[in-house]
């Protein structure tokens, strides 16, 4: 279900106009392999497309975080959101090791 004009307006007075955050840390993480930045470029559109729609969701009241918890990660998940958090997860890893 896609969102309304309305709210996506609302969404785009309640963000910040800065980078997302894993654009603000890339510069303590490893540079991404192929295989992850397939991954990333596979998935990343449609995470954030459906993260910020469950953003508006919440912010207008339609979820509330406590009660609709597993719905909420369900259709992050169902974007991508193991696979995207393992291409990070595996950046940093590689970061730590060469920086000790």
């Amino acid at each position: 279900q896609a969102i309304s004009s309305k709210a996506y307006e609302q969404f785009s007075k309640a963000m910040p106009a800065t980078p997302r955050i894993p654009n603000q840390i890339n510069g303590y993480l490893a540079v991404t392999t192929e295989d992850e930045a397939a991954v990333i470029n596979e998935l990343e559109a449609d995470y954030l497309t459906t993260s910020a729609e469950l953003y508006v969701k919440i912010l207008l009241g339609q979820l509330d975080v406590d009660k609709d918890w597993d719905t909420i990660m369900s259709e992050l998940k169902a974007a991508g959101y193991e696979e995207i958090k393992a291409v990070y997860e595996a950046r940093w890893e590689r970061f730590k090791e060469a920086n000790g």
